[in-house]
């Protein structure tokens, strides 16, 4: 949901972590606290955000803020720059 992909997040949490450990973390059921306090400090997210995630709200808040480009500003900072 964040857009941060395996290799990127393994390298946040340390040397001892790579894609496919982060893949198999991905899997788990239950996080153990101090694994997850790493992650929260990795995402820059609170501890909470992890524990109370649910992928059905978040997909649907997601598609309730954003129809299109209603609501979205069309704004070119070169444009400035030019006059």
């Amino acid at each position: 949901m964040l857009g941060i992909k395996q290799d990127a997040l393994a390298w946040e949490l340390g040397e001892d972590w790579n894609q496919q450990k982060v893949s198999l973390l991905e899997q788990k059921e239950a996080i153990e606290p101090i694994l997850l306090q790493k992650l929260s400090l990795a995402l820059k997210i609170p501890v909470e955000a992890i524990q109370n995630f649910d992928e059905e709200k978040a997909v649907n808040i997601i598609s309730n803020t954003f129809h299109g480009t209603q609501g979205l500003i069309n704004y070119n900072p070169l444009a400035s720059e030019i006059n």
